[in-house]
């Protein structure tokens, strides 16, 4: 009984194993699964054979319980006459009778027969039947096992392909971003300077919190073409919202300086003592600009002046 149960244990086992392997049918294994399933049966029809032959042995028990009893009773009836003649005839002239043996008929025994040969078939099929079953159940497993490998060899040979293909866009994304990084910087060395609208909304909203209201604009050239410091200047004039509670003042053409001075700085910020906080606010919202630090010059100018002076691009 036990080995029935162990390989239908076995049986679920695999069924499991196969539905989590492959959802879609598989014909070769589908064959090994009929052959597992029909050994399967004839162990269950072995143990039904043996359970059959069991419960024939059984009449024998249940014809001797029968006859025992109907002799108990025969027995009680016989000793209660016993002591009846006992009254008038002496004890010594009556003779109990006792059955010494009581044979079983010749239905009972053809049923015992019967039971034995089935007991010894279903105990030789689940034996034999439970063994070509064991055998199915191996050859599945080994069939789920080689699928189980193949299908973990193709999963670790898509990692490795998706790692080539992302170490591969790695490099490739590495090489765009330099690219692009020399472009733009090719483009900033070419191209004059100018505001986009993202910088000309951050130095609006630093020249709104400036604590001293009032500001400087101009442009200074070495000489010579003046057109993109001043087109760059007029951009931080129409960055400022006519409604900046700052007054400004800015200049319509470019100072030309000649001779006395041999390096004008691409930024100057020019601020007295007292305007410190300003100044510190003004370079910072440059550098968020996108305006490079080391472009930027501070200078020291009369208390309560802040000025922005742009120079020459820088080369």
């Amino acid at each position: 009984m036990i080995a029935p149960m162990a390989s239908t244990f076995r049986r679920l086992s695999s069924l499991l194993l196969t539905s989590s392997l492959s959802p879609s049918e598989d014909p070769a294994r589908a064959v090994l699964q009929a052959r597992a399933d029909h050994f399967s049966n004839l162990v269950t029809w072995s143990t039904v054979v043996v359970a059959i032959g069991v419960a024939l042995e059984g009449v024998e028990i249940v014809h001797d319980g029968i006859v025992w009893i109907k002799r108990n009773r025969r027995e009680k009836r016989e000793l209660i006459l016993l002591k009846e003649v006992a009254e008038t005839f002496p004890s010594d002239e009556t003779k109990r009778q006792t059955e010494l043996h009581s044979d079983h008929p010749r239905w009972v025994k053809r049923v015992l027969r019967l039971g034995l040969i089935a007991v010894v078939i279903g105990v030789v099929g689940e034996w034999r039947y439970g063994a070509k079953l064991e055998d199915s159940h191996n050859a599945i497993h080994k069939y789920d096992v080689e699928k189980l490998t193949a299908a973990e060899n193709k999963a670790g040979d898509a990692a490795r392909s998706a790692k080539d293909a992302h170490d591969l866009g790695v490099d490739l994304l590495g090489k765009y971003k330099a690219a692009e990084h020399e472009i733009v910087e090719l483009k900033a060395a070419k191209l004059p300077r100018r505001l986009s609208s993202d910088q000309k909304a951050t130095f609006r909203r630093a020249v709104a919190s400036f604590k001293v209201r009032t500001f400087n604009i101009s442009c200074s050239i070495p000489g010579g073409n003046m057109k993109e410091p001043l087109d760059f200047e007029l951009d931080f004039v129409d960055a400022i919202d006519k409604k900046t509670p700052v007054q400004f003042q800015y200049r319509f053409g470019c100072m030309a300086l000649v001779g006395f001075r041999a390096f004008i700085p691409p930024i100057q910020v020019e601020a007295g003592a007292d305007r410190a906080d300003d100044e510190e606010t003004l370079i910072k919202a440059l550098i968020d600009m996108g305006i490079n630090k080391k472009e930027i010059t501070k200078t020291n100018a009369d208390s309560g002046f802040l000025g922005l002076t742009i120079g020459p691009k820088a080369p």
